[in-house]
């Protein structure tokens, strides 16, 4: 199941389901992917180049866009929630909060106790669910999928509660996650969100800890490493896709942002994956 199947919005099973994919490679979602594990060993995810180590009562959330690759030892085991992005905007639409940066900020997530024995019951149910032939199963699941992100939103919302992370702040980081393609510059993303430039690098320092150019030029890198890895295109290819002026151009950012070339950061990146 590399793709939630289209002819659903929801997708739910154990982490030992056999995948069509490799393990040995990236894949780029396409849909959110809710993975707690119940069960480990010392294992890895790696989700955008980040390792983090698969441990018990670990919660880890992928978004669309994102590449993953998980290298999981035999033993360990979970259950794994994917949706669509429909399926989550209908599961929130009451909501005002921007999920989609909320959880591209909380890869990783070690519960609690309580959290867990909270939360791991209702990953059960999602799964029985799933399983049933009930004419009512896909609106049991997406009721129940909205129970669950709320309760995933309380566990990753502490240390937003705690410093009190500005809207201003999330929209733009949800805005330059997606139109990163088209638009490079700190001024449209000011215009955009209706405030000044000088008011955008307060906001953006002050809640996410770094410029709004850093951020940018951060994302820009991520997209151009999920290329790299996760789409057969040429360093020519995905400086079309990414909207450089040039080959070159695109060569000088990679060279500005890693001190390597587009040739050595991908091998690196495939270092990674070994």
């Amino acid at each position: 199941m590399e793709h939630v199947n289209l002819n659903q919005e929801i997708a739910v099973e154990y982490v030992d389901y056999k995948n069509p994919y490799s393990f040995d490679h990236f894949h780029r979602h396409k849909y959110f992917e809710f993975i707690l594990f119940d069960k480990a060993s010392g294992g890895q995810q790696i989700i955008d180049f980040q390792e983090y180590e698969i441990q018990e009562k670990s919660l880890f959330l992928i978004i669309p866009g994102q590449v993953h690759l998980m290298k999981r030892l035999p033993e360990e085991n979970g259950i794994i929630i994917q949706c669509t992005r429909s399926a989550i905007h209908q599961a929130i639409a009451p909501l005002s909060f921007d999920f989609f940066s909320t959880i591209l900020l909380h890869s990783k997530n070690t519960l609690s106790e309580a959290q867990f024995d909270t939360i791991w019951p209702l990953f059960e149910k999602m799964k029985a669910i799933y399983n049933t032939a009930s004419p009512l199963r896909t609106h049991k699941l997406k009721q129940l999928l909205g129970y669950i992100l709320m309760e995933i939103f309380e566990v990753i919302s502490i240390e937003q509660q705690q410093t009190k992370i500005d809207n201003i702040a999330y929209q733009f980081l949800n805005l330059v996650q997606t139109q990163i393609h088209e638009h490079k510059s700190v001024q449209y993303y000011a215009n955009t969100l209706q405030v000044s430039s000088s008011k955008l690098v307060k906001k953006v320092n002050a809640h996410l800890g770094k410029s709004p150019l850093q951020i940018i030029h951060e994302i820009l890198l991520t997209e151009i490493k999920r290329y790299m890895m996760a789409e057969q295109l040429s360093h020519k290819e995905i400086a079309y896709q990414l909207q450089f002026d040039s080959a070159s151009s695109f060569s000088r950012f990679i060279k500005k942002q890693t001190g390597l070339s587009p040739s050595q950061l991908k091998e690196q990146l495939v270092q990674i994956a070994q």
